[in-house]
């Protein structure tokens, strides 16, 4: 038997889960977010409290991400108690959590379970929050991020072996004259 957890309309390149932990604050990026994937939380509540909640849980995947033990354990708590519609058909189970943010959260706990979640140590990566394909990745894939690797990587080369490489570069250029 097989479960599937329902996420909404994801591409190969986007996880909902990391799409959701890098939602900045501004009311427009919350509101691309919510165009794409759905509501986070059930409407109902009003518009600033459902702001303040998504903000909320947001700010819990980020810290659970960051491996605060004290919030993974509030989003496993918190995601016990959540009804979701279940479908089992055909030797497959299906989940369909009722807000957003559950999902979101079933797919970090799932990523954590397999030490997958990332922080990127780009200080000025726009989207720190990534999921990584090696355990040493410590960057994400981003372009800047990428570049900002590779000239990190240099300066450490620079750093350790710059001096014996212009001491071997000067002497080679001493017979030339």
């Amino acid at each position: 038997m097989r479960v599937f957890l329902r996420t909404g309309p994801a591409t190969a390149r986007e996880y909902l889960h990391v799409a959701f932990a890098n939602m900045r604050d501004e009311p427009e990026s919350i509101a691309a977010f919510v165009k794409r994937w759905g509501p986070i939380v059930a409407p109902g509540l009003g518009d600033d409290h459902d702001l303040k909640l998504a903000r909320a849980f947001r700010h819990a995947l980020r810290a659970a991400w960051a491996g605060d033990k004290a919030a993974l354990e509030m989003m496993q708590r918190h995601v016990g108690k959540v009804i979701a519609t279940i479908r089992v058909s055909g030797g497959r189970i299906e989940v369909e959590p009722a807000e957003t943010w559950v999902t979101a959260y079933l797919l970090f706990l799932q990523d954590h379970s397999e030490d997958r979640p990332g922080i990127c140590a780009n200080p000025e990566c726009v989207a720190p929050y990534f999921i990584r394909k090696r355990n040493t990745q410590k960057y994400c894939e981003a372009g800047p991020c990428v570049a900002y690797s590779a000239r990190q990587r240099a300066n450490k080369w620079w750093h350790e072996h710059g001096d014996e490489w212009r001491e071997v570069s000067q002497k080679s250029t001493k017979g030339r004259k």
